[in-house]
């Protein structure tokens, strides 16, 4: 999966804090948190009305994850005083510890991050006697919520960095593995009791749920397997493949954590696997959302998003809208985003305005699964909403805002709109020079995408240009040569090849670079958008391309 992991220049960020209206997330976390509430209540009160259903049975499981996500927002809210709550660790605590109680692998991550030891001068929550024990404490909570998902949190890095930089975190991991596989020989776990283990799981299978010696057990495999591999991390080595053994025993005793653990690990999805590494992956993440795992359930969602796309296909679209839902259990920002996004492409005729401008406002203020970018694309998104006045009215300072935010965590076409506005006035900051300022720094920027780069060349050129000043248009003229360079570079991501073939027609059409204007050219170009677009959903350029098709057809009939 893409994601976006450098950081912005802090010149430019403070730059950016000019365009900022703090009061639009505000709002936002204050109905969260309202919503949160309500929720719980509503959650808790069916509970208790099904109090004779067993808690295992699948209805009670979907009411405790979705109790879970609940307690766990509120918590963040009091954890980090957004909105207008004021911050309270000792609420904060209380509402992690709730949604921990469901596992929540979010949730018990925090509560590893709120500890410390007396006399620290620090106010945390869970009082400790020393470093000693603070370490122990992380570390098992840190393993707790990593063997759920690693991808969910922090967890897994911050373990791995933990023991990486002090022993005593090494040390308590190691301790931990030793005191795992006590606890497995209490269970009786080995080669002679694979009869009644088979049992076990027999007897598990014919009531359909399994039993609280199944989960535990389930539980203890994921963990001691994460912590097999994360030893190996830290030591520099390959994975030990008892690691995998014990997630297949996890996944035969019906724990979806198993398949997660060995896509993410056997099978190597960091963009390095082979094509039969990466459908098995896929295979191993469908066993895990037929066991109701809510990562899974995301992954597959992106999955045939990705490739409804890049293709068009509708079969595509009703795979991944087959995901949104479970998706949705944990109503994170990746997920949020992206079947607000399917639902705009869509177009099935049950659009429902209200609902995708309340799922980009939530996106935004929501956590997000680590290395997804949900928070960006929805601020993205929402910006071009109220620049355009789609189902709003026209707000040019909520658009800065949001394409301001948007380029803070990493996404720097936000920079390229906000530079858009205030070189034609939109907003209050508005000046050539701080619009030539915010170009620049793109260019300027490393780890930035190449059609970023040459659209904020082509930008800046343009405004070079209009200045009617000698030097100035020679300049602009020089920067959009750069960006045509950079725009005829090959790719294969068709969204990227539709833009590029119609920036470099609009320069031909134009003859805003050195050579001269070229309407055939500029023609051939806008045909290549419209050939691309048969492989490519959204449908942005292709109409702009058939408009100036028409208008140059319609100036060589007259």
């Amino acid at each position: 999966m893409e994601f976006v992991d450098h950081q912005v220049d802090v010149k430019l960020v403070a730059m950016l804090a000019g365009y900022q209206v703090h009061q639009f997330e505000r709002f936002i976390y204050d109905e969260v948190k309202n919503r949160s509430l309500k929720l719980i209540e509503e959650l808790l009160r069916q509970s208790e009305q099904s109090q004779q259903v067993d808690e295992s049975s699948p209805n009670q499981c979907y009411h405790s994850i979705l109790l879970s996500y609940q307690y766990y927002n509120l918590g963040r809210i009091y954890h980090f005083g957004y909105g207008s709550t004021t911050k309270d660790l000792s609420q904060a605590w209380k509402c992690y510890k709730y949604a921990a109680q469901y596992h929540h692998p979010n949730a018990i991550y925090q509560l590893g991050k709120l500890c410390g030891y007396h006399g620290c001068g620090y106010p945390f929550i869970k009082q400790l006697k020393n470093q000693h024990q603070v370490a122990i404490y992380q570390v098992r909570k840190f393993v707790s919520s990593a063997s759920i998902n690693p991808w969910s949190c922090q967890a897994d890095y911050e373990l791995t960095n933990q023991c990486k930089r002090h022993k005593i975190y090494y040390n308590a991991l190691f301790n931990l593995k030793m005191s795992h596989l006590r606890l497995l020989s209490v269970h009786k776990d080995d080669e002679e009791s694979k009869d009644s283990k088979d049992k076990m799981i027999n007897v598990s299978n014919s009531n359909n749920e399994p039993n609280v010696t199944t989960v535990k057990l389930s539980t203890l495999y994921c963990q001691l397997g994460y912590i097999i591999v994360k030893l190996n991390h830290v030591n520099g080595e390959n994975i030990d493949v008892t690691a995998y053994q014990y997630f297949t025993k996890a996944t035969k005793l019906g724990n979806p954590c198993g398949y997660i653990h060995l896509a993410i690990w056997k099978h190597s999805l960091d963009g390095s696997a082979s094509m039969a590494d990466s459908e098995q992956a896929h295979h191993l993440f469908n066993k895990a959302d037929q066991l109701g795992h809510p990562q899974a359930s995301f992954y597959l969602l992106y999955y045939y998003y990705t490739r409804f796309i890049s293709t068009a296909s509708d079969r595509y679209a009703d795979l991944a809208a087959a995901h949104t839902d479970r998706a949705l259990t944990f109503p994170f920002a990746s997920p949020l985003y992206y079947t607000t996004s399917l639902s705009l492409l869509r177009e099935t005729g049950n659009l429902d305005p209200n609902q995708c401008l309340s799922n980009l406002k939530v996106s935004i203020v929501s956590d997000d699964y680590v290395h997804q970018n949900g928070v960006g694309l929805s601020y993205l998104t929402l910006g071009f909403i109220y620049k355009k006045g789609e189902w709003v009215k026209v707000d040019y300072s909520v658009a800065a805002h949001c394409f301001s935010r948007a380029a803070v965590v990493g996404h720097y076409q936000g920079i390229i709109e906000v530079a858009k506005l205030v070189e034609k006035g939109k907003i209050a900051i508005a000046d050539v020079h701080t619009a030539i300022q915010l170009y620049r720094s793109v260019i300027d920027s490393t780890n930035v995408p190449n059609q970023t780069q040459a659209m904020a060349m082509k930008r800046l050129g343009q405004l070079y240009i209009k200045m009617k000043i000698t030097a100035s248009h020679h300049r602009g003229k020089d920067w959009i040569a750069q960006a045509l360079t950079k725009f005829e570079r090959d790719t294969f991501d068709p969204q990227a090849k539709c833009c590029a073939f119609y920036q470099i027609a609009r320069i031909h059409h134009k003859g805003l670079g050195h050579d001269p204007k070229d309407l055939l050219k500029a023609a051939s170009y806008y045909h290549k958008v419209l050939a691309c677009s048969h492989h490519y959903q959204y449908p942005t350029y292709p109409v702009k391309a058939k408009l100036k098709l028409k208008e140059l057809e319609k100036g060589a009939t007259n």
